[in-house]
C-alpha cells in the first residue's frame, strides 16, 4: 500500500531524492518523510532493504546495495536512478551521518552529486546526524562542517544547497516525534525556512 500523501505540505512530485545508509533507523525515517512527499527515493546502503519501505518494481522507493565508501560508488548509484526510475539527475542527496562514520568517502560521494545537481542547476545535499555526543562525534561534525562549505563554495553559484542538521536522532524507527522532527528537517532541506536545528551553508560567505 502506498504512503504518497498527495496533500502533503511539502511536495517533491518527481524529485529525484537519494538517502545513504537508508536502512538505519533514522534513514528509514527520512525516507518515509520524502516518499510521503511523493518523491521518487533511492535508499542506498549495504543492509537488506527495509521491508516497510515497500519496494517494488515500479514504486516510488527503490533499493541499491551499495557502499558510499567505494570510489564507483556515485557513478553505480546515478546509473541505478537512471534504470529504476528513467531519470538522469538527482535532486537531492541526504547523508545519514552515523556514529563512527568515516567522512572520506562520503565527501567523495556527495561532491560527485553535487556536480550532477550543479548541472542542473539546483539541488540540496543535507547531513543529517544521528549521534553527536561524546568528543570523537564531535569531530566528525567538524569534519562534515567543513565538507558541507567545501560543496557550498565550489556548487552553491550552482544553485546546489548544502545543509547540516543537528542534533541526531534519539528514538526508533516507529516514533512519532522523530518522524515529525525529521519532516521539519526535511522541510528545511526543500524550502528557504531557517529552523533552529538546521545549519544552512552560505554560498556566498561559507558561514554558518
Amino acid at each position: 500500500m502506498s504512503i504518497i500523501n498527495r496533500t502533503h505540505p511539502l511536495n517533491l512530485q518527481y524529485r529525484v531524492c537519494v538517502v545513504t545508509s537508508a536502512f538505519s533507523p533514522l534513514g528509514t525515517i527520512i525516507c518515509k518523510t520524502l516518499l510521503k512527499a511523493n518523491a521518487l527515493v533511492l535508499g542506498v546502503d549495504t543492509r537488506p532493504c527495509d521491508p516497510s519501505l515497500n519496494a517494488g518494481l515500479g514504486t516510488h522507493f527503490q533499493c541499491e546495495s551499495c557502499d558510499v565508501d567505494d570510489a564507483e560508488a556515485a557513478e553505480r548509484v546515478l546509473r541505478a536512478v537512471e534504470e529504476k526510475f528513467g531519470a538522469v539527475r538527482v535532486d537531492g542527496l541526504v547523508n545519514i551521518v552515523e556514529e563512527g562514520r568515516e567522512v572520506a568517502g562520503l565527501e567523495r560521494f556527495a561532491g560527485q552529486l553535487a556536480e550532477v545537481m550543479g548541472r542542473e542547476g539546483r539541488g540540496a545535499v543535507v547531513n543529517v546526524f544521528e549521534d553527536v555526543d561524546g568528543l570523537e562525534e564531535g569531530r566528525r561534525v567538524e569534519l562534515v562542517m567543513d565538507m558541507a562549505k567545501k560543496l557550498a563554495a565550489q556548487y552553491g553559484e550552482s544553485g546546489v544547497r548544502s545543509t547540516v542538521v543537528l542534533p541526531g536522532f534519539t528514538g526508533d524507527a516507529d516514533s512519532t516525534g522523530a518522524y515529525e522532527e525529521a519532516k521539519t528537517h526535511m522541510t528545511a532541506l526543500m524550502k528557504t525556512e531557517r529552523y533552529v536545528y538546521v545549519l544552512l551553508i552560505s554560498p556566498a560567505t561559507n558561514t554558518v
